[in-house]
C-alpha cells in the first residue's frame, strides 16, 4: 500500500512554520546551507457528515441532558422555596397538621411511629430536638412536615443562646441542642429582631425505650455551616 494510500482516510490539522533542515555538504563541496522555514498552508480534512444512527444517538443524548438540568432545577427551585433561608419571614403557625403520613414514616407492631426513610439532603445536617417528652405533645403532632421552623428566644434564662423548635401545627416540640444553637440564634436575632424565626423541615416520632414506654423524639434539617464562610465569622464575632 503507498504511503498517499495509508494516510488518505485519517483526517488531520497542521498549520503554522515548519523548520526544514537541509543536511550540510561535506568539507570541500560548497558553502554551508542555512535552515531554511517553509510556510505550509493549512491542511483540513473535509468533515465526514454523521451516519443516520449516530444522529439519532446524539440528539438522544441532548435530550437526556436537557430532562436532567431540568429536574435538578426544579428540586433546587422547591428547596429554596420551602425554606425561608437567612430571611425573617413569618413561619406557619396553624392548628391543622400539614404532615403527610403516607409520604414519610412508619408504624411498628409495638406502636413505634418511626422516620428511619428521612435523610438530610445534600446540602443540609440534621440536629435532634431536644426535650421533646418535656413538651405537651400528643399523637396529632407526630408526623413529618415542611413547615418547621425555629425561633431564636431569650426567655430562657439558662441559656441565652436558646433557639425554640415549632412543628408544623405551631406547637412547641423542644429545642435545639445548647452546644449547636448559637450561630443560628445570632443569625435569627440579626436577621429579623422582631420576628427572629425560620422555616425548615422536620418530624415528630415516637419510639419505646428499654423500659417499654413511648417517648416522642424528632429532627430538623438545616442548612449546611460552612465555618470558614466570612459570613459566619461575621456573624458569631457580631
Amino acid at each position: 500500500m503507498s504511503t498517499s494510500r495509508r494516510y488518505a482516510d485519517r483526517p488531520f490539522r497542521t498549520s503554522g512554520p515548519v523548520i526544514i533542515r537541509t543536511p550540510s555538504p561535506l568539507p570541500g563541496q560548497g558553502p554551508e546551507l542555512k535552515k531554511q522555514t517553509i510556510m505550509i498552508p493549512i491542511l483540513q480534512a473535509t468533515p465526514i457528515a454523521p451516519e443516520s444512527s449516530s444522529g439519532n444517538l446524539f440528539y438522544l443524548f441532548l435530550v437526556f441532558c436537557i430532562i436532567v438540568v431540568a429536574i435538578n432545577v426544579s428540586r433546587l427551585i422547591k428547596r429554596h422555596q420551602r425554606r425561608g433561608y437567612y430571611q425573617g419571614n413569618s413561619a406557619t403557625t396553624s392548628n391543622e397538621s400539614d404532615v403527610n403520613p403516607e409520604e414519610y414514616g412508619y408504624t411498628t407492631e409495638q406502636g413505634e411511629t418511626l422516620f428511619d426513610d428521612v435523610k438530610p439532603e445534600d446540602d443540609e445536617v440534621e440536629y435532634k430536638i431536644i426535650g421533646t417528652n418535656h413538651r405537651d405533645l400528643s399523637k396529632k403532632d407526630i408526623g413529618y412536615s415542611e413547615n418547621f421552623y425555629l425561633k431564636a428566644t431569650k426567655e430562657v434564662k439558662e441559656d441565652k443562646y436558646a433557639v425554640e423548635i415549632y412543628n408544623g401545627r405551631g406547637r412547641l416540640a423542644g429545642y435545639l441542642d445548647r452546644d449547636l444553637n448559637r450561630f443560628w440564634h445570632k443569625l435569627l436575632m440579626k436577621a429579623n429582631p422582631e420576628n427572629p424565626v425560620m422555616q425548615c423541615r422536620g418530624f415528630i416520632g415516637q419510639f419505646r425505650n428499654d423500659r417499654d414506654e413511648l417517648k416522642f423524639y424528632g429532627k430538623v434539617y438545616l442548612p449546611e455551616v460552612d465555618e470558614t464562610d466570612p459570613d459566619y465569622k461575621r456573624i458569631m464575632n457580631g
